[in-house]
């Protein structure tokens, strides 16, 4: 009697592995968010994980097509976050699948990058990514450049020709759009320090009596303008031109990698002398500058203690600024 007994074990369970294969598969589609952010990941781990905006489409087909549980996708990268929105009627393995993929691509070994990682399906995902739309769970409480972040999301994920997000998706994204113009219509939320560029600037006035022998950063003489310098021209530097202009900063100099996003920095504003640098040339020129705002996607770090240290030993004290500027 035992040896029937043993045939109709391995017979009887597979029914059971089918039915819940065929269950997962038929199951309602639900939306699943994996991500880190500056609450999770220290920058190190960030870093890894950036990915370009413009390279966002191309991520998002790559998960679609390393899964069959993977239906859409979307991907949101910014400098204290990576989120990945899937739409998925298994979850289990869309879980997978999305962290096996970070992993690769990041190399970095699976169970380093796990515990950092957050998992949210259903409600909770939705509501997360309203939080984040909202300026709720930003670094700057309330600052709007996450909400034009997701809206690029959601931009980019539902072209028609690249993007990867289906109805689910873009439903999903275009809500979370909306209640974050929403919140910031009807509360105050974004009044003071609404950004991360806009926060900069407030900490640099604040520091200007003590770091740069100056009241405020728009108070130093015609004689001895504040040297400022700006590295990186994307929004986040032209937050921090909209912000130093507005503090009474008229001269700045901008690096980047090429001329031309400079340039185009100039055409926004008329009013501010920016002089174009280019990044390779920064080393050399870092000795000039009593105030450097950095604001790359780099990943690796562009102000360090030696070539700081190489810039201002080269330069020398400046017999100009002794009384009381910090260089």
């Amino acid at each position: 009697s035992a040896t029937p007994s043993a045939q109709a074990t391995p017979t009887s369970a597979a029914p059971d592995a089918s039915a819940a294969r065929a269950e997962a598969s038929t199951a309602p589609p639900v939306i699943v968010t994996i991500g880190l952010s500056h609450n999770t990941a220290p920058v190190e781990v960030r870093e890894k994980l950036s990915i370009l905006e413009d390279d966002w489409n191309a991520a998002s087909a790559e998960l679609v097509a390393s899964s069959d549980a993977i239906e859409e996708a979307a991907v949101l990268s910014t400098c204290n976050r990576f989120e990945v929105y899937v739409v998925s009627s298994n979850q289990p393995a869309a879980i997978a699948a999305v962290t096996k993929y970070l992993s690769t691509r990041a190399k970095v070994p699976l169970q380093d990058l796990r515990p950092h990682l957050f998992f949210l399906t259903g409600n909770h995902a939705a509501f997360h990514t309203l939080r984040v739309a909202s300026g709720l769970d930003s670094l700057v409480i309330g600052e709007g450049q996450i909400l034009a972040q997701i809206r690029a999301c959601f931009l980019r994920a539902t072209d028609k020709k690249e993007g990867s997000a289906g109805k689910i998706l873009a439903r999903f994204l275009k809500k979370a759009v909306e209640a974050g113009k929403l919140v910031r219509d009807k509360t105050g939320i974004a009044k003071g320090a609404v950004s991360i560029s806009s926060a900069a600037v407030e900490l640099a006035e604040l520091k200007a009596p003590a770091d740069l022998g100056i009241p405020t950063l728009g108070s130093a003489p015609e004689s001895e303008p504040l040297r400022v310098a700006i590295l990186g021209a994307g929004n986040m530097a032209r937050l921090l031109v909209q912000h130093l202009t507005s503090h009474g900063v008229a001269k700045m100099a901008v690096f980047n990698r090429t001329a031309e996003r400079v340039e185009l920095l100039q055409q926004q504003f008329p009013l501010a002398e920016l002089d174009v640098r280019l990044l390779s040339d920064l080393d050399a020129a870092i000795g000039e500058f009593d105030l450097i705002f950095a604001s790359t996607s780099a990943t690796e770090p562009l102000l360090r203690k030696d070539n700081v240290s190489a810039a201002l030993a080269a330069t020398g004290p400046d017999p100009a600024r002794a009384a009381g500027r910090k260089l």
